[in-house]
C-alpha cells in the first residue's frame, strides 16, 4: 500500500508542477485562474504525505521518510499561505523566496529518493520527471526577448 502510495503522489506532484510551468510558459500566467486551479488541486496532495508519513511509521520504514513527508507539508503550507491566503508576489522577494526554494528541491529530492527506496524502476521514473519538471520550471521563467532588449536599451548609456 505505501508504494502504491507513494508512486500516486509522485506522479501526481511531478505532472501538476511540470502541466503549471508549461501552462507558464505558454502564456497562460495572463490568465492565473486555469494555474490557480491545478494549484488547489496541487494542495490536496497534503492527504498522500500525511497517510505516507503514518504508513512509515507503521510500517517501520526509514525515519527520513517521516523527514521528507514533514519538509513536504512545511512546502505546501507555505506555498497555501503565500499564494493562496496571503496572494502576495513572494517570488520578487528574495527573504521569502530563498526558503521556499530550499522546500521546493528538498520535496522533490525527497519523492524520488522515498520512491526509489521501494522501487528503482519507478525510482528512476521520477527522477526523469523531476529532471523534465527542472527544465519546465527553468523554460519557464525565462524573460521574453522584448523585455531582454527593453532593460538593454535601458541600462546604455547616452
Amino acid at each position: 500500500m505505501l508504494k502504491i502510495l507513494l508512486i500516486i503522489w509522485g506522479l501526481l506532484h511531478n505532472l501538476l508542477l511540470i502541466l503549471i510551468f508549461f501552462l507558464r510558459f505558454k502564456g497562460f500566467e495572463k490568465n492565473k485562474d486555469i494555474i490557480q486551479k491545478i494549484g488547489y488541486f496541487y494542495l490536496g496532495l497534503t492527504p498522500f504525505a500525511i497517510i505516507v508519513w503514518i504508513l512509515s511509521v507503521l510500517n517501520e520504514r526509514p525515519s527520513s521518510n517521516g523527514i521528507f513527508c514533514a519538509i513536504f507539508l512545511l512546502y505546501i503550507g507555505l506555498e497555501a499561505i503565500f499564494d493562496f491566503i496571503l496572494k502576495i508576489e513572494f517570488r520578487n522577494i528574495w527573504y521569502l523566496l530563498v526558503p521556499y526554494l530550499i522546500l521546493y528541491y528538498a520535496v522533490n529530492y525527497g519523492i524520488v529518493m522515498m520512491i526509489w527506496a521501494e522501487s528503482q524502476p519507478w525510482g528512476i521514473v521520477l527522477l526523469v520527471l523531476w529532471i523534465i519538471q527542472l527544465i519546465a520550471n527553468t523554460i519557464s521563467h525565462r524573460r521574453p526577448k522584448e523585455k531582454i532588449e527593453i532593460l538593454k536599451l535601458r541600462d546604455e548609456k547616452p
